[in-house]
């Protein structure tokens, strides 16, 4: 019972922090959690001796992608937002 409160608590802590780095557009920072989730799945599978892993991997890796482009297009919303302020102050 702890250990799946702990596992909610911790994915959702993942989420967040790929979340933020797409908010802040760093494509290096974006790219550490999936690349290290691609080398942790592909090693439970070379261990495992089977494809076992793959899907549940490649989810993972997936929602963790959608979470970074989903900041990336929340900053960028934000900056068009605040160049529009700007530029209907201008006028």
């Amino acid at each position: 019972m702890l250990s799946d409160v702990i596992g909610m608590f911790l994915t959702i802590a993942l989420i967040a922090v790929q979340f933020y780095f797409g908010q802040k557009q760093k494509l290096r920072l974006g790219l550490i959690l999936p690349i290290l989730f691609v080398v942790i799945f592909a090693i439970m599978c070379l261990v495992d001796g089977s494809p076992l892993y793959l899907i549940p991997g490649g989810m993972c890796v997936l929602g963790l992608l959608a979470a970074y482009f989903m900041g990336t297009g929340r900053a960028k919303a934000r900056q068009k937002a605040e160049l529009d302020k700007m530029k209907s102050k201008d006028l």
